[in-house]
């Protein structure tokens, strides 16, 4: 009943969406009344320990407030543009495929609701059409696209016919108890398609280069899309269990990916290009959790990375602003040398702190906080928020100190509340494990070499690899997308001017 429920709800949304635009600016109330009926469905679900409905209706009210907050913003911030409806129409698309994606439990309908959000992300793509580098960004996320559709199709109705269901519950229980050879390589190609839907390296070309597009395409592109992945490795969690192999192979091609992108990101100047390059490293974290079967921790990640890439990208522009406000509390306050907080002292307060609340955690509520591994690599994660790489003021350290304090408090607070709910697979072996974790703390002393200037200045050949993305989404151009986009141009012209003509017919 809530599947249908939900759907009429966002049919409603598309179908006033081709109204007037006193109609089109009430959207937001429906939108409202979604995300309350799925905040109410996700507390229940909480209460029932049912773990699957939780994250399935948690992920869906992430959702509903992110159409809702972009959808507010975009009414506005495109007003006077002749596309407007246009965008505001593509967005209730692919909310409304979400959930389907989300919830329903049939194989058939959660793939072509797959397919549907590439074919509607293309047409977002080419908001101005006009412009020519529109159309290279689309073409390659529609070969990007196209090839994980092909996977998903292979990986999903292979699952369904080996074990004769096309249900994703009975798929689920079916896979959580035994490991079978012929399973597991339908598994690594649903996993390779994930990999190309959250555009890590090297599928990551158009991503980065989306900037072509007004700000909220951008916002739903980092915030919600690329997400899409995650998303779904969390709802079919119990797929993963038995299947060692596959997760490692997404550790070691995420880790690459987190290596080089957060490389590429610290040398590029635009607010918005290393919003985009971040997300890419990010999305390369949330997949490593994932394989660790750290499923707790990357629903938190998950959580906050899409809140926070909205915000960024949404308030973009005001980050001049801050600069004479920046400049008037260094004069109040007085400046601090920046080795206060140099990466080894960060590093050793971030791993205190969340200690200190695991500890506690462990103290007052009597289970074990997070392992020891999950707290490295949430420390490396965090210490870079501590770095001072210049002079600073006081008040900057502080803030910098209190509100790490206050993220770890928060985490460790929904650590407490999702731990009886949310499972934790068995980590990978430590062959894998302590590897992983050592080549992140050896890329965390590079980023403070890069930032510090101690590194790629010195280096212009290093420097203009790393500027160049390391030429990785040249290789995929040239040896994939061009040859793969020929051959499909034809066919995907004919089904994106029909679904463009179908959305824009009252334009």
């Amino acid at each position: 009943m809530t599947l249908p429920l939900l759907l009429l709800l966002h049919g409603l949304t598309v179908v006033l969406s081709y109204s007037s635009m006193n109609l089109v600016k009430r959207i937001p109330l429906i939108l409202t009344l979604s995300l309350l009926i799925t905040i109410t469905l996700s507390v229940s679900a909480f209460q029932n320990h049912d773990t699957s409905h939780l994250l399935s209706f948690s992920l869906l009210t992430l959702v509903e407030l992110l159409s809702i907050v972009i959808f507010s913003f975009a009414y506005d911030y495109l007003d006077g543009e002749k596309n407007r409806a246009y965008f505001l129409r593509l967005l209730l698309s692919l909310t409304s495929c979400v959930v389907v994606l989300l919830l329903s439990q049939s194989i058939l309908a959660v793939y072509l609701s797959w397919v549907v959000v590439g074919l509607l992300v293309n047409k977002l793509l080419l908001f101005y059409p006009h412009r020519p580098h529109t159309h290279t960004i689309a073409h390659k996320q529609f070969v990007n696209d196209m090839i994980a559709n092909l996977l998903m199709a292979i990986g999903l109705f292979g699952l369904a016919i080996h074990y004769n269901s096309w249900s994703i519950t009975t798929l689920s229980h079916a896979l959580s108890l035994t490991q079978e050879s012929s399973v597991m390589l339908y598994l690594l190609i649903i996993a390779v398609a994930f990999m190309l839907k959250t555009a890590i390296m090297p599928f990551h070309g158009w991503l980065i280069q989306v900037m072509e597009v007004p700000t909220p395409v951008s916002a739903f592109m980092h915030a919600g899309v690329v997400n899409l992945s995650g998303m779904m490795w969390l709802r079919l969690y119990p797929w993963w269990t038995h299947y060692v192999t596959v997760r490692e192979v997404v550790a070691i091609m995420a880790l690459i990916s987190l290596i080089l992108s957060s490389i590429v990101m610290l040398t590029r100047v635009s607010i918005k290009v290393r919003l985009a390059w971040s997300t890419t490293a990010q999305m390369s974290f949330l997949l490593i959790e994932c394989a660790q079967g750290w499923y707790e921790m990357a629903f938190i990640h998950l959580l906050g990375h899409s809140l926070y890439k909205a915000q960024a990208f949404l308030l973009s522009g005001h980050r001049v602003h801050e600069q004479p406000l920046k400049q008037q509390l260094k004069e109040r306050f007085g400046e601090v040398s920046a080795r206060w907080l140099s990466p080894l002292l960060a590093f050793t307060l971030s791993i205190l702190f969340i200690l200190l609340a695991g500890r506690v955690v462990h103290h007052s509520l009597g289970y074990a906080a997070i392992s020891i591994q999950q707290s490295l690599f949430l420390a490396l994660l965090l210490s870079p928020g501590l770095w001072l790489m210049k002079q600073d003021t006081v008040l900057t350290v502080w803030v910098k100190l209190i509100m790490q304090c206050v993220f770890i408090t928060v985490f460790m607070m929904l650590h407490v509340l999702l731990h009886p709910v949310i499972p934790t697979e068995l980590p990978l072996p430590s062959f894998i494990t302590l590897p992983i974790l050592f080549i992140l703390a050896v890329t965390y002393l590079i980023h403070w070499l890069i930032m510090s200037h101690q590194m790629l200045a010195n280096s212009s050949r290093l420097n203009t690899l790393a500027y160049e993305g390391f030429y990785l989404d040249t290789l995929w151009t040239n040896w994939v997308s061009r040859p793969v986009e020929a051959v499909f141009h034809q066919p995907k012209q004919l089904v994106t001017n029909a679904l463009g003509r179908v959305l824009n017919e009252t334009l």
